[in-house]
């Protein structure tokens, strides 16, 4: 015979309900009504205008610790759509080398000072998708 302690049924309910707890707990986040209606703009607003785009351009946060989670979506949406990606990176940004791979175009500078590498970034990035030059 065994010296192991037997669990009875009542301890092995009683965890099993722990455990349910604490998994609630954990993806309490995905039933946040906030979240929900984040999920619903990204559903109905984002992604049917990422669909309808030829391309994205995007202004790259300066620091990476800065998560900027609207980038974040509208970046891994944009690869998962496979839409070009155009970046404008501010001259101190530390590209991360997973995000030049993925980088059709990559104009540094600020924006407003930017334009015209911009909009040579954009033509380029046209011309590769079969587009004309009359925009």
């Amino acid at each position: 015979m065994s010296n192991k302690p037997r669990r009875n049924r009542a301890d092995a309910k009683g965890q099993a309900a722990k455990e349910r707890e604490e998994r609630d707990i954990e993806r309490a986040w995905e039933i946040d009504p906030e979240w929900q209606s984040y999920v619903t703009h990204v559903r109905t607003e984002l992604v049917p205008k990422l669909e309808d785009s030829a391309m994205t351009v995007s202004i790259v946060p300066r620091k990476a610790e800065d998560v900027d989670i609207k980038f974040a979506v509208e970046l891994g949406l944009s690869i998962m759509l496979d839409k070009p990606l155009i970046l404008c990176v501010h001259p101190s940004t530390v590209i991360p080398e997973r995000l030049r791979r993925v980088a059709d175009e990559i104009v540094i500078g600020y924006p407003a000072e930017s334009r015209d590498e911009l909009i040579a970034a954009i033509d380029r990035v046209g011309q590769a998708l079969g587009g004309d030059d009359n925009g």
